[in-house]
């Protein structure tokens, strides 16, 4: 197997797509952004990389897969299985949302403003509730109220989600770009090949028609000189007929002379036979 074969087998795409996604999340978790106006406070663009994976991942149990290699650094600490559950449990929710979106067949600046309101969703709705509800399911961070638990992560969390939500959606949009030109691509390669055989069809048809015709022509030809020939022989009996009969009629027109002329020599040698007797 080739390796342009093995990239493009489902599994071992599903694996590259694992490992690349993963890895990707997890050097941008490492690049810190500090948040303005908010003091010892940074945030990172981890989970831009999460969330273009769902667009290319067909099995949702490589989203789990990614996450656990995004969450490598955390194995051990305590906000390991609050951050890998969220982040599964949204990812997860994200995906199912994708495959829904595709059925839609809706206008490509509509759908990347679907995207967007999803992503700010995505945060406010499933990641930061998800994470906060873990939390308090593992008994920790009890002794602060979820309104205030969840209005702290918003409030140092607002720049990311918003950056997120914007690379996200664009990327969302030249992605389906892409995916409409590949496939007016081979709808057009489909179209030319049909269209070329087609032509070559009817080449080999004209080609056989001509062929056809060339032996019509053959034949006529043959006919032709045949016909020639005929004529030829034809004309040369004429005349051979033609003198024929005039020898005959020349023949007759002697022998009728030849008698006329011997009628009076009959009968001026008789009456000279007569004259001798006396």
């Amino acid at each position: 197997m080739t390796f342009k074969k093995l990239i493009k087998h489902p599994v071992s795409k599903e694996i590259i797509l694992l490992i690349f996604f993963g890895l990707l999340s997890f050097l941008l978790n490492k690049v810190r952004f500090y948040v303005p106006g908010v003091e010892s406070v940074t945030t990172d663009l981890k989970e831009i990389p999460l969330l273009i994976s769902v667009f290319h991942v067909s099995n949702p149990l490589t989203i789990v897969g990614i996450n656990i290699i995004t969450a490598a650094e955390s194995i051990g600490t305590a906000s390991f299985f609050p951050t890998f559950i969220a982040h599964t449990v949204s990812l997860l929710c994200t995906w199912f949302f994708y495959q829904f979106l595709k059925k839609l067949k809706i206008n490509l600046t509509v759908s990347g403003a679907v995207c967007f309101v999803y992503i700010l969703f995505y945060y406010t709705g499933l990641l930061i509730p998800s994470f906060i509800l873990t939390n308090f399911a593992l008994g920790m961070n009890n002794e602060i109220s979820f309104t205030d638990f969840y209005n702290n992560i918003l409030s140092t969390a607002h720049i990311e989600m918003i950056t997120t939500s914007i690379i996200t959606s664009l990327y969302y949009i030249q992605y389906n770009i892409r995916k409409q030109l590949k496939e007016h691509e081979r709808e057009l390669e489909i179209k030319v090949k049909e269209r070329t055989e087609e032509l070559a069809s009817a080449n080999d048809e004209l080609v056989a028609n001509n062929e056809e015709l060339f032996q019509k022509n053959k034949i006529i030809d043959q006919q032709n000189s045949e016909l020639k020939q005929t004529m030829q022989q034809l004309e040369e009996a004429q005349m051979h007929l033609i003198q024929t009969e005039k020898q005959a009629t020349l023949g007759v027109l002697i022998s009728g002379i030849t008698h006329e002329i011997n009628n009076p020599l009959n009968y001026i040698q008789g009456g000279y036979e007569s004259l001798l007797k006396y």
